[in-house]
């Protein structure tokens, strides 16, 4: 069934309120009014929402999910070992699937032209997404980290000594954490958390540029960023 952005609205509500089991949400970017209805209606017993990264587009909707396991994916290709940026957009829960070319954000149901497809839990759809899901999160790892505002970087919860800087730590996490501290990239175009065997990149607000120069421009939006971390 293709909905429209009103439609597709009213289905994602009605899932997340009634889903029991599970509701498994991985987009790119999720805006604050998705966030907020989840965190106001979802009643399943586990929630994973998965997300492409920590910038702008995200940071209001981790805010509001801050209850709930929030992650970023850190899948490899395996191929050339980079990290593959999550492009997904869907949520899966044990009563059916809600996907298409929409982002879970108000622009992309609201303004923009996409088409947003519903699947009932007994599909093959919702069978082919629930099993891409799992594995999904299997290649993400739950939010547990710091910035480090003079270097325009994230790092882990256990900052390294020689980050000497005024360091705003993220929420806490129960779950797992990552194995070992920030490492410098040797090209300067990106700085990594070091996680078992494999790079994942945080630092997506300055795209390729160089985080060793930061002017006091982007050190703003880091202090923006910073203080709603601070509110979690």
């Amino acid at each position: 069934m293709i909905l429209n952005g009103i439609q597709a609205w009213q289905k994602f509500q009605e899932i997340i309120s009634e889903s029991y089991e599970f509701l498994y949400l991985v987009s790119a970017w999720v805006g604050p009014k998705f966030a907020k209805e989840i965190n106001n209606i979802a009643t399943a017993k586990e929630v994973i929402i998965v997300l492409r990264d920590m910038g702008m587009s995200n940071i209001k909707a981790i805010e509001y999910l801050k209850n709930f396991d929030v992650r970023i994916y850190k899948g490899i290709d395996s191929d050339t070992g980079a990290v593959k940026p999550l492009h997904d957009k869907y949520l899966i829960t044990d009563l059916g699937l809600l996907v298409g070319s929409a982002n879970f954000t108000y622009n992309s149901f609201f303004v923009e032209k996409n088409h947003i497809i519903f699947y009932e839990n007994t599909t093959t759809e919702w069978l082919e997404f629930y099993n891409d899901a799992i594995v999904t999160i299997k290649n993400s790892i739950p939010i547990t980290c710091s910035f480090d505002m003079n270097r325009g970087v994230v790092s882990t919860d256990k900052v390294i000594d020689k980050f000497e800087s005024s360091v705003v730590s993220h929420r806490a996490y129960s779950g797992p954490t990552l194995s070992s501290p920030l490492e410098d990239s040797d090209t300067g175009s990106k700085n990594y958390i070091k996680i078992p065997d494999r790079p994942f990149s945080l630092t997506p607000i300055f795209g390729n540029e160089s985080t060793k120069n930061i002017d006091s421009h982007k050190k703003s939006r880091l202090s923006d960023i910073a203080k709603l971390l601070d509110k979690l």
